[in-house]
């Protein structure tokens, strides 16, 4: 039986989420907030063991897959939408649980959908 995935957003040791904008690749924060239409880099781990991902009403998943070049660093590049209200929003990323394949090639049912940790996303 494969282990459970539980992906995790990554913060950083002030327990802010480690999240930067993709056009400078500075760090999000209250004071320096993502804006509407903004495309950030949601940093996290456990991809490899999930179908697909799913934000709530923040944005666009645009990607979902493996950093280049950091072996075992996930990323989600998430555009903020237009209709995202300012201030900090919370983020929860879900992932279904999908089909995977087991010993000798066997099927195996999915487990229950899961969901990342809830981090703080600032937006102006």
């Amino acid at each position: 039986m494969p282990a459970r995935v539980a992906p995790g957003i990554f913060t950083l040791p002030d327990g802010s989420a480690a999240i930067q904008h993709a056009s400078d690749y500075s760090l999000v924060t209250p004071a320096n907030p993502a804006g509407k239409g903004e495309v950030v880099i949601v940093y996290l781990t456990g991809l490899r063991q999930t179908c697909s991902a799913s934000s709530a009403n923040l944005g666009d998943i645009l990607y979902a897959g493996a950093t280049p070049g950091f072996p075992g660093l996930d990323q989600i590049n998430l555009r903020i939408s237009a209709n995202a209200p300012s201030g900090n929003n919370q983020l929860t990323m879900k992932f279904p649980a999908c089909w995977g394949i087991g010993p000798e090639g066997i099927a195996t049912a999915p487990a229950n959908d899961t969901t990342t940790n809830t981090v703080t996303l600032p937006v102006q």
